[in-house]
């Protein structure tokens, strides 16, 4: 009678925790006014600030928006799962960072956000082969992963925001305007 209830119980909190990461990973990251700086000097220092830490994968003037490539790491951090933290094994993460930056009359106003995401490729390979057995003939050939590249192959699951990562990419942009003191070695 106590598995019967437990399961529910269990199912539910674990759908509760995945719908809470997924709003998590969309919530804007930290914002920022400059105020008295011209937009094109702002931007240009944004992007230099992302260059010290991550490769550039899109960067537009017009629309202010900054986006690096993700920088794979291995970590000894559990990152979210027990198993991993009790064995000891590496996880193989990566952080990624986007920038967006809009005209004020008085300025400009900058949204920073760095997330780390966990590799789960392997994990979700198994459970794919768990129903493929029963429903792959209802499924398109996009569905199954059959015409995705090696890039599209790889799942990532959001673990959490870096925020002193986003600290340090907005110190470095008030620094390269003037804004800030720089630090002393």
């Amino acid at each position: 009678m106590n598995r019967i209830v437990l399961l529910p119980a269990l199912l539910a909190t674990t759908l509760l925790a995945v719908g809470c990461g997924e709003t998590v990973a969309h919530q804007p990251g930290q914002t920022i006014t400059l105020e008295k700086v011209e937009y094109a000097a702002a931007f240009q220092a944004a992007l230099d600030a992302v260059r010290q830490s991550f490769p550039i994968e899109k960067s537009d003037l017009q629309s202010g928006q900054i986006i690096s490539r993700p920088v794979v790491y291995a970590s000894d951090e559990s990152a979210g799962r027990l198993s991993t933290g009790l064995s000891g094994a590496r996880q193989e993460l990566r952080s990624k960072a986007e920038l967006n930056l809009s005209k004020r009359p008085d300025g400009c106003v900058l949204q920073v956000r760095v997330d780390i995401e966990r590799r789960d490729t392997q994990d979700y390979q198994v459970y794919e082969g768990i129903l493929a057995a029963e429903d792959l003939r209802m499924r398109t050939p996009a569905e199954r992963r059959d015409m995705a590249g090696p890039d599209q192959r790889e799942v990532w699951t959001f673990l959490r925001r870096d925020r002193a990562a986003e600290d340090l990419i907005i110190s470095a942009i008030r620094e390269r305007l003037g804004l800030l003191e720089p630090s002393s070695p």
